[in-house]
């Protein structure tokens, strides 16, 4: 309770890697049986499940309305591609280095 009060909504990894100081649980499960019992008492709410979490996310029933948007679900962003131009002339700078690099190692016997 009091890390979701102070934090605010957690998924049950969150809570237990954020509560350690004031208790050591012994795995996710833990946190879910504990997370269960307060959901009972009307202590703890479990939110939707957001699009990108592994596991539900529960908040404290202490604070109120708790204002939920469904979370827009949205494909891994794609890493920025380098332009063409900048690939190519460093594919050419490295084939250079390496026609220069090839005749040395021959000639050292490496």
């Amino acid at each position: 309770m009091c890390v979701l009060l102070l934090r605010g909504p957690r998924t049950p990894g969150e809570l237990r890697s954020n509560s350690r100081r004031l208790h050591t649980f012994e795995d996710n499960r833990a946190v879910e049986e504990v997370l269960r019992e307060l959901i009972k008492r009307k202590l703890v709410v479990q939110l939707p499940h957001p699009g990108s979490a592994p596991s539900p996310v529960h908040a404290s029933a202490e604070c109120g309305e708790i204002e939920t948007a469904p979370v827009p679900r949205t494909d891994r962003p794609q890493p920025p591609r380098a332009e063409p131009s900048a690939n190519s002339d460093l594919e050419a700078r490295v084939a250079a280095l390496e026609a220069e690099v090839t005749p040395l190692k021959r000639a050292l016997d490496l």
